[in-house]
């Protein structure tokens, strides 16, 4: 008994040995395998590092060279793709470390180092543009983590077998790979507003636009905006007193109430993006001051401002028009333009629902008209083709007539006032026009009779230091907040309020809306509630038998951003076809000739001869200085001369109206 006791004490000790050595092994093992995933770690984050680092190198020419040369365009795929497996790489470390649940020492090491490079890297421009390669880092490094756990937890529920768990996860992903190989073809790229859509047919014209391959706009909408997470609305954004003051000769501290000046005094030599102190030349931005000129103010009480307007009506103003436009008869009395920069003829579709849909009520073709809508008719231009990717390039063509360095350039606005026009404009950016029009040759400047335009050089919108900052001002990713409000609603009161002031008038007014000028290309579409009820108070209360209002855009958007590296054919294509929408009365003009028009090519120079034909004016100061490719809508287009091979070679850097031969040449 007793041997049989000690021998039992023995296998007792010896099995205590075993498990002790067992566990020994085990932890020699896990120590192992740990130190082999830092190891790994580490590499997969130096390799992470250095294609970041890498995919920071800019362009230093000029900015039209960078943006429009095929050479860099290249180059920049190029990069952004490296970025992105920058990014990837990144979230298989975020992702091994959720599921080993190692010590998160490493992870908030790597991500120190990071916000290290962030921090040195930043910058808006092609030089240095570490502020959108940072965004899109931390935007897709989360998404490839949560892409690369579930793959984790497929193949974990295959090795087990569940058959049931398999199933579902397999209908899941059947259900995803339909929804992108549907949504990813370009479906929709042809539909327009309502139930038209654009018609490719050799027998009309000689432009066939192709699809993209491949679109992604449609399925991601939504999906990058930041406003959703961080500025849901403007209440207490973008108000302060002390940024204001920057704005000011600084001996006007004491005061609590100011106006903003008008662009003719502003010193574009003397001043960054032409903005000179308030004080020159005697004018007192005090609200005290009486001057005819002062009608946007703001005030502020304990720190917080608050914008007022007060549009006045000039009665002089209106005698002296009223001599000159009793000497015409013009068809249209009321001329609304209305440009949204950065924004497709898509994408208007796509994030301005509610817009569209009332656009869609008065649609030429529409055939359940009611109430005002059977008044006028909608046309929207399938083919409207821009010249370049940037603003000038398109904005000289409609506002005054050409492109290139003649001095022929003269302002619309002078034509307009010719006839006894009043005018007013109100655009959300801080230049005099809707681009530096002072730094480009031969263009002269016309003023409006009433403007909105200084109010947005205040620095709580924009940073005149800093802008192309994505933070605020005309590129922000954030939504455009501007003491408590959306900056177009300052916009939008100008110009209901000058519409009051000037009711029974001959009226031009131009309102301008930079929110389309960003990168995630989400912003937009807070403008539209807004637009909607402004476009329907106008048909309501200020649209006549003698009205005509002209929706339009310069390019589609076009500052870098995630879509450049996901859907970047799409982009291009949505980046040289703008908008274009007339909305004219019924039975002012041939409309058969304007609905034909909307499935030709169209172009800027087009909607300048059409504005001009509006005014009756047909005549030209330099016949030989007119490009041949220039027609008023009002008029039938031969399709068959226009595409870009023979006719449209301004458009220098991309065209996608082709001869029909490209469908064979894709093939």
């Amino acid at each position: 008994m007793e041997q049989n006791k000690e021998n039992r004490e023995k296998n007792v000790i010896c099995e205590k040995e075993k498990l002790k050595l067992a566990t020994n092994n085990k932890k020699g093992i896990k120590i192992i395998n740990n130190l082999i995933i830092y190891i790994f770690e580490y590499i997969l984050f130096l390799i992470s590092v250095i294609l970041y680092l890498l995919s920071l190198e800019g362009c230093f020419r000029s900015f039209n060279e960078c943006s429009n040369s095929e050479k860099y365009l290249r180059k920049y795929f190029n990069l952004g793709t490296v970025l992105v497996f920058s990014s990837f790489i990144f979230g298989t470390i975020i992702m091994i470390q959720t599921v080993r649940k190692i010590r998160k020492i490493n992870f908030f090491i790597f991500c120190i180092i990071f916000l290290i490079i962030f921090y040195y890297s930043q910058g808006t421009d092609f030089a240095h543009h570490g502020t959108y390669n940072s965004i899109i880092f931390i935007l897709f490094s989360p998404i490839f983590a949560l892409l690369e756990y579930f793959l984790y937890l497929f193949l974990f529920f295959c090795l087990n077998f569940d058959l049931k768990k398999l199933a579902i996860i397999a209908l899941l992903l059947i259900y995803i790979i339909m929804l992108l190989k549907t949504e990813l073809k370009c479906l929709k790229f042809y539909d327009g507003i309502g139930n038209i859509r654009l018609v490719n047919d050799q027998k009309l014209d000689f432009c066939y636009i192709p699809k993209p391959k491949i679109c992604g706009k449609d399925l991601l909408s939504g999906f990058f905006d930041i406003n959703f997470y961080r500025r849901k609305s403007c209440e207490g954004f973008n108000n302060q007193k002390k940024i204001f003051l920057k704005y000011l000769d600084q001996r006007l501290k004491k005061y609590n109430n100011f106006s903003y000046p008008r662009t003719e005094y502003w010193n574009p030599k003397k001043s960054y993006r032409g903005l000179a102190k308030l004080v020159e030349k005697g004018i007192n931005p005090v609200i005290g001051n009486n001057s005819q000129n002062k009608e946007i103010f703001v005030s502020f009480k304990e720190g917080r401002g608050k914008i007022q307007i007060y549009l006045k009506k000039n009665k002089t103003l209106i005698q002296k028009k009223k001599k000159i436009s009793e000497k015409y008869s013009l068809k249209f009395n009321n001329i609304y333009l209305i440009y949204i920069d950065g924004i497709s003829r898509r994408h208007f579709i796509r994030k301005l629902i509610k817009t569209s849909k009332l656009i869609e009520k008065s649609l030429y073709t529409n055939n359940k008209k009611n109430g005002i809508y059977k008044n006028f008719n909608s046309f929207q231009f399938f083919k409207f083709h821009n010249f370049d990717g940037h603003t000038k390039g398109n904005i000289l063509p409609i506002f005054y007539g050409n492109r290139d360095n003649s001095k022929n350039k003269i302002s619309i606005l002078k034509y307009f006032n010719a006839k006894g026009f009043i005018t007013a404009a109100a655009h959300n950016s801080c230049n005099k026009e809707i681009f530096d029009w002072y730094n480009y040759k031969y263009t002269s400047f016309s003023h409006y009779d009433h403007e909105n335009v200084a109010l947005f050089c205040d620095p709580n919108f924009e940073d005149k230091n800093d802008q192309w900052s994505i933070k605020k001002g005309k590129c922000s990713i954030l939504r455009k907040c501007f003491y408590d409000r959306d900056s177009f609603d300052y916009n939008f009161e100008y110009i209901l309020q000058f519409l009051d002031a000037y009711k029974n008038e001959r009226k031009l007014f131009r309102i301008s809306f930079g929110d389309g000028h960003e990168a995630t290309t989400e912003v937009i579409k807070y403008i539209d509630d807004s637009l909607h009820s402004f476009l329907k108070n106008i048909f309501e209360k200020y649209y006549d038998e003698k009205s005509a209002l002209i929706i339009f855009s310069d390019h589609g958007a076009q500052i870098p951003g995630p879509y450049d590296i996901l859907f970047y054919e799409e982009k291009m294509f949505e980046k040289y076809f703008g908008l274009l929408i007339f909305i004219i009365p019924k039975n002012t003009v041939n409309e058969t000739n304007i609905f034909y028009n909307q499935q030709k090519l169209i172009t800027l120079y087009d909607v300048h001869d059409t504005l001009l034909h509006m005014i009756n004016i047909n005549k030209y100061i330099n016949l030989n200085n007119i490009p041949i490719h220039r027609h008023s809508l009002f008029l039938k287009i031969n399709g068959k001369r226009r595409n870009c091979k023979n006719y449209f070679k301004e458009i220098k850097y991309y065209c996608f109206c082709y001869d029909y031969n490209y469908k064979n040449i894709s093939k």
